[in-house]
């Protein structure tokens, strides 16, 4: 969810659900309100509190801004370091910062 994509829902009071595809059973997640602030929070004196039981209040939706996502995949891949070496010096030529990598079972 974009940051300025909430701001209409947030000022009308309208939620945002949030479901899973994979799993159309869940009732997902509901985001509505506005959260206090850092400031708001201190002089109130609330210290580690939840809204219900069983239930554990959002505290925060980030961005990462100019962001990528690259796949690195084929035959050539499976099992062989150099790939990845090339890749990755490929990045580092053109100083770009990795910020994760990840590898899925083979």
């Amino acid at each position: 969810l974009h940051p300025s994509a909430m701001v209409p829902c947030i000022d009308d009071s309208i939620p945002v659900y949030v479901r899973n595809i994979f799993n159309p059973s869940f009732e997902g997640t509901v985001i509505e309100g506005r959260s206090p602030t850092l400031k708001e929070v201190a002089e109130s004196g609330i210290r580690n509190w939840r809204s219900d039981k069983d239930s554990v209040p959002i505290k925060g939706i980030t961005s990462v801004d100019k962001i990528s996502l690259v796949t690195l995949e084929g035959a050539s891949v499976i099992g062989g370091g150099k790939a990845a070496e090339r890749f990755m010096g490929a990045m580092a030529d053109n100083d770009i910062t990795v910020l994760i990598i990840t590898q899925a079972s083979s």
